[in-house]
């Protein structure tokens, strides 16, 4: 069950990026974060009034909250990243969290993964590196780092990656629908703080923009109650790796919905991220 939820994590939030992409040409990152968060905490808190019956232990959903005032962090790196550059450059770079998770897990929780399970891993990755585009650019890592919006697809990454290998510390007590609730309050007050202290306009463009906006809260609702719901089930090598292959929805939705070309090192990255994905989930 943890492999089909992170495969229906992985579908929603590729999506969710590609939808992104609309709501950014017309406003900036801050505003749609914040509107983007209402609609998640209004789906997810649906979610638990419906179904939690029970009280909710208030330390695990503290480490929630906390975890999603960090979570506004790469957030907002991504949503920068996504506005400044290619969204095929920039998914793939972000989208390469499942090594930082990982590492982290190893380091904080003493996970060992498979040493096969690493190298599906380290497929998925190489796939998102052809996937990022030319090759020919990888050669000189200064030059990639100039791209506009790498540096802050590279923190995103990073981020993400931590907060993947921490997620299922409250999950285990009080469940994934409170705990991505309590996440996702966590990134709506720290958007909701930055936007106040800087006095921005809440005002969106009407029309395409609203439902944008909508269509990402209500996908990312989606994506990480079932990621969290995951991460309890099943270890963060395994999750991670299936997640970090929402690349492929987001350069195919790239490709499809901008226009963005794809070279024929892009297709092999395709084929190699699907290669890292089943031996994943046969190895699980």
């Amino acid at each position: 069950m943890g492999i089909l939820l992170a495969f229906i994590s992985m579908v929603t939030i590729g999506a969710e990026s590609v939808v992104a992409k609309v709501a950014l040409t017309r406003i900036n990152p801050f505003v749609s974060i914040f509107w983007r968060g209402v609609v998640i905490c209004l789906v997810i808190g649906g979610g638990v009034l419906v179904t939690n019956s029970q009280p909710v232990l208030a330390v695990p959903l503290l480490q929630a909250f906390a975890l999603g005032i960090f979570g506004y962090l790469p957030v907002l790196l991504f949503y920068i990243s996504v506005r400044q550059g290619k969204l095929g450059v920039v998914g793939p770079i972000a989208g390469a969290s499942a090594l930082p998770a990982i590492i982290f897990s190893s380091l904080i929780f003493k996970e060992n993964p498979a040493e096969a399970t690493l190298f599906a891993a380290l497929l998925i990755i190489a796939g998102g590196v052809l996937l990022s585009g030319d090759l020919a650019k990888w050669k000189n890592p200064l030059h990639i780092v100039t791209e506009k919006g790498v540096l802050s697809a590279l923190g995103a990454c990073v981020c993400w990656g931590l907060l993947g290998a921490c997620m299922h510390v409250p999950a285990e007590k009080i469940g994934a629908i409170p705990t991505a609730a309590a996440l996702e309050l966590g990134v709506l007050v720290m958007s909701a703080l930055y936007l106040g202290v800087t006095r921005s306009s809440l005002s969106i463009p009407g029309g395409t923009t609203v439902v944008s906006l909508v269509a990402m809260g209500v996908l990312s609702a989606i994506s990480m109650v079932t990621l969290v719901a995951a991460y309890v089930l099943s270890p963060t090598s395994v999750v991670s790796p299936i997640y970090s292959s929402s690349i492929m929805v987001v350069v195919v939705g790239g490709a499809v919905f901008f226009g963005e070309k794809m070279r024929a090192q892009q297709y092999g990255g395709l084929c190699l991220i699907l290669v890292g994905v089943i031996l994943v989930t046969l190895l699980a």
